[in-house]
């Protein structure tokens, strides 16, 4: 049970669906064929956001070793197949660099949330039309029990690459909705570890806004000491660190609704620093996954200067770091982006124990939009927020699986079923 799939190279610069689907259909660049359990696939030398589901499960099977993939166009095709006690509304999510398209020819798509949207010209198909460092869509759709054949195409442009197809049963808007989400033909196998906070939850303190100029990490420490020696601290306690500006930044993150800072005024809420404590409830013995995203700079660490972090996997703006901690404070227990960006997404792998560890997340904003999120999963776990009372261990189940295709038949028809419905978006 597989997708069976086709990547193309060598047809120019590709700027939407449009283009991606011209390259496949043009028969000329060069071809890779291929097939894939899941869709779940990155360039090893420029790996980007990666999605969901870390790390990938697949590199691109044409990768050019040692260089960027660029303009690089994939289409996955498929059969799923809905046994009747799955039948009903199903969501569908997907995480890619650049845009994509997924489409089920004879359905019709009910809504979509997140970046993406129904193409206006055929509501067959849910896409991010254009260039993007993640598309970040999550759309529902009614199936009833039977087999239904899928397209899912996808392309980039330039700079990291990946993309990724999940499922859920039910409706959701969010990634953060359901602990449910599996990779589309994901077969079951350990347990699912997630990890979060214990119920206390976080710790929040955060200083005034317009602290002066803060350009660095060093600028929010002093920012952050002078605002506890003045005592003009705002502190609150909160389930999860997921914060964005309403006036600017907010909705600028993976994982949403998020909520207003503390220190939220009716302005645009600019140089100001912030401090999240928590107790971390570690459920088993294993390797984890800890994050950051937000607009600007930030740093997770821990408290244990024992704890020695792995490595880092996720590093959009190539400046984040492990070190010693500045709230932390000694050994290599922390990871630091000290930047001014729009998105600072970084993720990092760590070996812990069971048992509680004492963490905090950091984060300053100079100017623009601002947000911030904290976010981990355990083995065999995505991505999602530390939440309190956020941990558990669940046993795996299967993702909607795929028909038994015959042989490399499916490789033929690749390029050629229902593309032309993938039409330019109209606002």
């Amino acid at each position: 049970m597989f997708w069976g799939l086709r990547e193309v190279r060598g047809n120019g610069a590709l700027n939407s669906v449009a283009d991606a689907v011209n390259s496949i259909n043009s028969g000329a660049g060069t071809i890779a064929d291929g097939t894939a359990p899941v869709i779940d696939h990155s360039d090893p030398d420029n790996r980007g956001g990666q999605g969901l589901f870390r790390p990938d499960r697949h590199d691109f099977i044409g990768n050019m070793a040692g260089a960027d993939d660029e303009d690089v166009a994939a289409i996955f095709k498929g059969t799923i197949r809905v046994e009747p006690g799955q039948a009903g509304l199903h969501s569908f999510g997907s995480h890619s660099d650049d845009g994509f398209a997924l489409r089920f020819p004879g359905q019709s798509w009910l809504s979509a949330s997140g970046n993406g949207e129904i193409d206006p010209a055929s509501s067959d198909t849910l896409q991010h039309f254009g260039n993007t460092g993640d598309s970040n869509t999550r759309g529902v759709i009614d199936l009833p029990a039977g087999d239904h054949p899928v397209e899912y195409i996808a392309y980039e442009r330039g700079g990291g690459a990946y993309w990724e197809l999940y499922s859920a049963p039910g409706s959701h808007v969010n990634d953060a909705d359901t602990t449910d989400w599996r990779l589309v033909g994901h077969k079951a196998g350990g347990d699912i570890v997630n990890v979060g906070v214990t119920s206390a939850g976080w710790s929040v303190a955060t200083t005034p806004t317009n602290q002066g100029t803060l350009n660095t990490l060093a600028d929010a420490v002093n920012a952050f000491n002078a605002a506890t020696g003045a005592g003009t601290l705002i502190a609150g306690m909160h389930p999860q660190v997921n914060f964005g500006d309403p006036q600017s930044g907010a909705g600028n993150g993976d994982f949403d609704p998020d909520i207003p800072f503390d220190n939220d005024t009716a302005a645009d809420d600019n140089d100001f620093a912030m401090l999240a404590t928590a107790i971390l409830d570690v459920p088993v013995d294993g390797r984890y996954q800890f994050g950051f995203r937000g607009d600007d700079g930030g740093e997770f660490g821990f408290f244990d200067t024992s704890i020695a972090i792995n490595a880092i996997t996720t590093n959009e703006t190539g400046l984040s770091a492990i070190g010693e901690g500045v709230f932390g404070g000694g050994g290599m227990n922390a990871v630091t982006c000290d930047c001014l960006t729009g998105n600072s997404l970084t993720i990092f792998d760590v070996d812990l124990t069971a048992g509680q560890h004492d963490i905090y997340a950091a984060f300053w904003e100079r100017g623009g939009g601002a947000y911030f999120e904290v976010f981990g999963g355990g083995p065999n776990a995505p991505l999602q927020l530390l939440a309190a009372d956020g941990s558990m261990v669940m046993p795996d189940f299967d993702g909607l699986q795929l028909v038994p295709e015959p042989g490399t038949g499916v490789l033929a028809a690749i390029g050629l079923f229902g593309l032309a419905s993938v039409r330019r978006r109209r606002r």
